[in-house]
């Protein structure tokens, strides 16, 4: 006889991560895929045994149960984003404060107070991620918004006094918007950011309009309203554009809410003469009551999902009576194949679920064919009967996203000098996913860098606060590690000139050109140095452990010349030069072109002008030789052409006594 063929299909959160069931002791990796059916419970408040109490029921209207008792009025409840909290709005001596529970009534704890003042808070609202609770504040005649950690602490005031706010807040799914309605100019649909900012009104109709509620996958929000006269409940989409009636009667339907699935919406109606509890599908089709009694139910609550349930599929196949150990996975259209043990026929199994740390089981589900001992234990036993074809097996779990975590490897050299290239290093760690983004920034220059690694020269003197963060593939930020970092000014050089110096004697035509370069009288090691000639450059040179560097210069190709040299190293401010007149007049003696030169070396000027000095000349009578030139050549060139006219003279006088003699000849 042919073995059934069995069908396991496990039910997870959260997309692009990974976990494992264990079936018969055969480890199963599972990836992720699409399911939505495991929240179906909704919490209401209900005032049936004379206060309003809270209640929880099914979606399909079974196991509604009594939650809270007491004297006090109890309303407004909020299923936490897991199920597994519910907030509320508790009244104690006229005001009302809000408390947090377990879902099934039990660890009660208050989480707002005032006992000094007189305040009122109601209407509380989880955020997606189940760590704040946005709620109305009542107070001195005043309504605002607030928002406050989970377990009460951090309040803080989101909208302006000024602004008459009114109904309950509702989170967008991603956490970072909040809608409500304003009493300003009637009531109307605002939006505004999770911190406050951003407000912008989304509806402008002159009726009155409530209690919105943004659906779970972002695109639209319902909100009840009393534009056709009486109120009803509406959807647009989130710019306010859309909008579309779902219910059409005589009476009053108010404060919807959907399912976290986004397929269906409950809300509260007196259609049938007092107020119950119903759901719709998102159309507005199907319209279901659910509550069904004389008292008031009011102020349904669907809850949010923690995230987005997904889903495979595994199956088994057999050959012939016999297991072929092959199972296939099924996910989105494609299929992956690994070995899985299969369950021969009808019999009693153990089941283990060994989530991640991070994962946390909720129940089994198993479909016709399959009994369990204990739906919500993470290891049961489970009962196959041999009277159906297929079989299914669903594990429900919830996982939240791990935050990365940021770690600082080396900010080198530090301390650090202005201009001196910093190495910076840092890596992040994703438990469940990877690192897409860094971010490197400084107290005192902001924004460094976008990489793990990188190097950085340019940073201001001073000591930074280097932070560090990284995020991972799910947009979350880890925590910002830090380190200091000092950056000192860099030190000043001098530069000396040591040759050539005045009165000296060449006996070369080339010319040593020779510096020393210094930082508080003691000498730079390793600085590089060029050399000038006529703002040309002519070689360049290492300083020594003596701070000296020379260069040499061919005389012959110049008379006169002006000089300078630029030092350069890191960690210190690059020197500016200053200008060096040179000057000589030589007669070469010797095949060696042996010479003799003077010099004449001004004085080093202290400013930076680069345009040459030219000595001053002057004539014996101490006047100023306006063209630069020395006086004494002019006296030389003179005696010169005085000789030629002597010559010329003299020749002409001969020439004339020819010309005589030769007149008496004739």
């Amino acid at each position: 006889m042919r073995h059934n063929i069995c069908i396991i299909w496990l039910c997870i959160f959260l997309i692009s991560h990974f976990t494992f069931a264990q079936i018969n002791g055969i480890n199963l990796d599972l990836v992720n895929a699409d399911d939505s059916s495991d929240s179906s419970k909704i919490v209401f408040s209900s005032n049936r045994n004379g206060m309003a109490k809270i209640f929880i029921i099914n979606s399909d209207g079974s196991g509604e149960t009594q939650l809270t008792y007491g004297e006090e009025e109890h309303n407004y409840p909020a299923l936490s984003p897991d199920g597994s909290k519910i907030a509320f709005a508790r009244e104690i001596y006229g005001d009302y404060s809000l408390y947090v529970m377990n879902v099934d009534g039990s660890d009660l704890l208050q989480l707002t107070s005032h006992p000094d003042e007189k305040a009122t808070d109601l209407r509380p609202a989880w955020s997606p991620d189940g760590k704040k609770i946005a709620f109305l504040r009542n107070q001195d005649t005043e309504n605002n918004f607030m928002v406050m950690n989970a377990d009460g602490s951090g309040i803080t005031r989101l909208t302006n006094v000024d602004m008459l706010v009114g109904n309950k807040p509702d989170w967008s799914p991603d956490g970072s918007k909040i809608v409500f309605s304003s009493f300003e100019d009637s009531d109307n649909i605002h939006v505004m950011n999770a911190d406050g900012s951003g407000l912008k009104r989304i509806s402008s109709d002159p009726g009155n309009e409530s209690y919105p509620a943004w659906s779970p996958d972002g695109s639209k929000i319902t909100f009840a309203s009393d534009r056709d006269g009486d109120y009803e409940i509406f959807v647009m989409n989130v710019d306010g554009s859309g909008i579309t009636q779902l219910t059409y009667n005589n009476e009053r339907d108010d404060y919807p809410d959907w399912s976290p699935d986004g397929a269906r919406i409950a809300f509260y109606s007196n259609r049938d003469g007092n107020p119950e509890i119903y759901i719709m599908n998102a159309d507005g089709s199907g319209q279901t009551r659910l509550t069904n009694n004389p008292a008031v139910d009011a102020y349904p609550n669907w809850g949010r999902s923690l995230s987005k349930n997904y889903s495979i599929i595994i199956e088994s196949q057999e050959t012939m009576g016999e297991s072929s150990n092959q199972g296939t996975i099924t996910f989105e259209g494609s299929t992956y194949s690994f070995p899985i043990e299969i369950v021969k026929g009808s019999g009693n199994y153990q089941i283990t679920y060994n989530p991640p740390k991070s994962y946390d089981f909720i129940r089994w589900v198993g479909s016709n064919g399959i009994t369990l001992q204990d739906e919500t234990a993470q290891s049961t036993k489970i009962t196959i009967w041999d009277n159906y074809p297929t079989y299914t097996l669903k594990a429900i779990y919830s996982i939240q996203n791990e935050l990365p975590e940021a770690y600082i490897d080396s900010i080198s050299p530090n301390p650090s000098i202005k201009g001196q290239t910093i190495v910076f290093s840092g890596h992040g760690i994703d438990p469940d996913g990877e690192i897409t983004t860094h971010e490197w920034l400084s107290n005192i220059d902001g924004k460094l860098g976008t990489l793990s690694s990188f190097n950085k020269s340019d940073l201001s003197v001073g000591t930074h606060m280097i932070s560090y963060k990284v995020q991972d593939n799910s947009s979350s930020w880890s925590n910002v590690v830090t380190r200091e970092l000092v950056i000192n000014a860099a030190e000043n050089m001098t530069i000396t000139y040591v040759n050539p110096k005045n009165e000296t004697e060449i006996t070369s035509s080339t010319i040593e050109l020779k510096v020393r370069v210094t930082s508080e009288n003691i000498p730079v090691e390793d600085a590089k140095v060029i050399f000038y000639v006529d703002d040309h450059q002519i070689g360049s040179d290492t300083s020594n452990f003596n701070g000296y560097a020379s260069v040499d210069y061919d005389l012959t190709l110049k008379k006169t010349f002006i000089w300078h040299v630029i030092a350069q190293k890191s960690g210190y401010e690059q020197t500016d030069y200053t200008n060096q007149y040179f000057t000589y007049s030589s007669t070469f003696t010797t095949e060696e072109q042996q010479l003799t030169t003077s010099t004449s070396i001004p004085e080093k000027e202290t400013s930076n002008d680069k345009s040459p000095t030219i000595p001053k000349t002057t004539n014996d009578k101490g006047d100023e030789d306006k063209t630069g030139t020395p006086f004494g050549s002019y006296t030389a060139t003179l005696a010169v052409l005085t000789g030629i006219f002597s010559f010329l003279a003299a020749l002409l006088g001969f020439h004339s006594k020819i010309h005589e003699f030769l007149k008496k000849g004739k």
